[in-house]
């Protein structure tokens, strides 16, 4: 299988386990949507989703270590997504990734050189830049209007334009 069509599982309350095959590419808008599934792996080879888990009960989402890039609105709207773990080699976060999401915390690898508007408007309230970084990329964290911490490393040099704009939560930085 390659593909998981726009809402191809919304409204299975019961469904509550789908194992994703590594041929998958695309998962379609509103795919998981008011599915029971609540936790999910997904395979390096899925290069297309947008809004996949918007309005699901997705909880927790295991991202294969391979992904290097992870594509504009993934994850957008999933409110019951808390946490997740991003990969150490992952490059890119895509634009509004995590925008409407549950997220409450997040560390954003050292490799991530691009994240423009990646948290917007989603739950974060933390976030953590790993060790070795030296710039946070422009509109990395713009409209992260929950936001209230982040924790840079000694290594940063740089905090690019619109870093941290309309962040009006924000009150630590250390």
């Amino acid at each position: 299988m390659k593909t998981i069509g726009d809402n191809a599982f919304d409204g299975t309350t019961s469904l509550t386990s789908v194992e994703l095959p590594k041929t998958l590419t695309t998962i379609g808008s509103d795919a998981f949507q008011d599915s029971g599934v609540e936790e999910l792996y997904i395979p390096a080879s899925v290069s297309s989703m947008f809004r996949a888990f918007y309005g699901s009960n997705i909880t927790s989402l295991e991202l294969d270590e391979e992904i290097r890039v992870i594509p504009d609105g993934m994850f957008f709207g999933a409110g019951k997504l808390t946490s997740i773990r991003l990969p150490e080699k992952l490059r890119q976060i895509g634009e509004r990734a995590f925008a409407y999401s549950g997220i409450t915390s997040v560390t954003i690898p050292r490799t991530v050189t691009s994240m423009k508007n990646s948290l917007a408007y989603s739950n974060v309230e933390s976030v953590v830049f790993e060790d070795g970084r030296v710039s946070i990329p422009a509109y990395a964290l713009a409209d992260a209007r929950k936001l209230t911490t982040v924790t840079v490393p000694e290594t940063l040099t740089t905090i690019e334009t619109r870093g941290f704009y309309s962040c009006s939560s924000l009150k630590t930085i250390n």
